[in-house]
């Protein structure tokens, strides 16, 4: 609606006939089974947890339709808040990386809140001229392939990026707090997978291992269930006996994606969590003890007063 007009009239099965009509004289004859003034709100709410009460989807924030963002939202939150949740019953994490969910999700949800509000300005025009601009903007945007590209696969959307939350570590600022890409590697027997298929459930360790940089040694991870992997570089080869004697998982960055990653940021190796977000990003000036390191501070970092016991038995109890 805009100022000054009547719901009643608006509604009206003529008017809304009327409406229809000026796009589709067929879609003007069917059968109308319901018609509304829609609501819509650009809210979040001001916090997300508390005690053992957590809130996501749309009990979290409130958007616009114009970007078709709200359900994508939603499923970001369970998947940030579940993997969370299970890692603190099982005893694995700390109770205190609970508290990073909000702080990861909400900045994000509302990025793409601001945006869905810019797309309905642009989608509801107030007057006949600004229409007309409207349409002749993306007119001329669509005669320029890269520009059309951009608006037609929504490039602009703002990707997730945690400043805070459960990130640490200096080392890798571009690339840590965001989402892993996900590659095809060859494994030594020549077979070709996805990185993920590798990777597991929990956290993961990747490592550059071209012979110029230290790799990890052999021994009990930090985090229970972590799994290391080493990437040599496509131009490198397999060596047999290196290979079944070192630890963890080698394998060949066939795309070459990986290096572009790790070159981009400065960085020779990252440690992923299990939503494949890296938490932390490993310096090509460190030893080859920094990703341990960095697992063993990922740790103390999901430690926190609320990190006792009680709180996962509490949670054990609110799920159950």
């Amino acid at each position: 609606m805009i100022p000054g007009e009547d719901p009643d009239q608006l509604l009206d099965e003529a008017n809304v006939r009327r409406l229809l009509a000026r796009h589709s004289a067929e879609d003007s004859r069917l059968e109308i089974s319901r018609k509304v003034i829609y609501h819509f709100h650009a809210r979040t709410a001001e916090r997300w947890r508390d005690g053992r009460i957590f809130l996501a989807g749309d009990a979290a924030h409130l958007t616009p339709p114009f970007a078709g963002q709200g359900m994508n939202s939603g499923v970001r939150d369970a998947a940030n808040l579940g993997w969370k949740l299970a890692a603190c019953i099982r005893g694995e994490l700390g109770a205190g990386l609970l508290d990073s969910y909000e702080s990861e999700r909400k900045p994000h949800a509302w990025a793409l809140i601001r945006m869905a509000v810019r797309m309905g300005h642009v989608m509801m025009p107030r007057s006949r001229v600004q229409a007309l601009l409207t349409q002749s903007a993306f007119r001329a945007l669509s005669l320029y392939k890269p520009a059309r590209d951009y608006v037609m696969q929504m490039k602009y959307k703002p990707q997730p990026h945690f400043e805070q939350g459960f990130v640490d570590g200096a080392a890798g600022g571009s690339l840590r707090g965001r989402m892993f890409p996900q590659p095809v590697v060859e494994r030594a027997d020549g077979s070709r997978v996805l990185l993920d298929t590798l990777l597991g459930k929990g956290f993961a360790v990747l490592e550059w291992d071209d012979g110029r940089h230290p790799v990890s040694e052999a021994r009990e991870n930090r985090v229970p269930g972590a799994t290391m992997v080493r990437i040599i570089p496509r131009d490198h080869r397999f060596v047999g006996n290196a290979v079944a004697a070192a630890p963890g998982i080698e394998v060949r960055d066939v795309t070459g994606a990986i290096g572009a990653v790790f070159d981009r940021a400065a960085v020779r190796g990252v440690v992923l969590r299990p939503d494949r977000y890296v938490a932390a990003s490993v310096s090509r000036e460190s030893d080859a003890e920094e990703a341990d390191r960095m697992l063993a501070s990922l740790l103390r970092l999901s430690q926190s007063a609320r990190a006792q016991s009680t709180e996962r038995k509490r949670l054990e109890l609110a799920i159950a």
